[in-house]
């Protein structure tokens, strides 16, 4: 059941978000699937885009993570300045999400970011790799 109840979620994100969005407001306690869903759906993006920038500074990892994953899938240049705060989150998850998406966004703003990013004591193996290999291409192009 739970499949597809996001299922009709991510059904009604892609015609018209702004029922998630209301929903939103009505019931935080359901913010995962409904910025899930919302994030999954790039046929409204410029609605999308700014709730899950908003959302990405939410309370709860997940949520911030959700917000996180549907910003990468819009894969435009708008998205690398929450990207980059997103790089600074406490949870491990978000930030490898984040790399990710400034992977599909390389930016030489992005430089000193990764560079504070590596510097921190607890990173992800995944993430440290990732991160040193963009900051090198970065330099580089730069």
């Amino acid at each position: 059941i739970c499949e597809d109840l996001q299922g009709a979620l991510f059904a009604i994100a892609s015609v018209n978000p702004d029922p998630l969005i209301e929903a939103l407001n009505r019931r935080p306690q359901h913010a995962f699937p409904l910025i899930w869903a919302l994030g999954g759906s790039s046929d409204n993006a410029a609605v999308s885009m700014d709730t899950l920038v908003e959302y990405s500074k939410h309370q709860d990892q997940w949520v911030r993570w959700a917000a996180i994953e549907g910003l990468v899938r819009l894969r435009k240049k708008a998205i690398l300045q929450p990207l980059l705060v997103a790089l600074r989150d406490r949870s491990d998850m978000v930030c490898f999400s984040a790399i990710k998406g400034l992977e599909k966004v390389a930016d030489h703003t992005a430089i000193e970011p990764l560079k504070r990013y590596l510097e921190r004591k607890r990173v992800s193996p995944g993430g440290r790799k990732i991160a040193m290999e963009l900051l090198a291409k970065l330099e580089k192009a730069g």
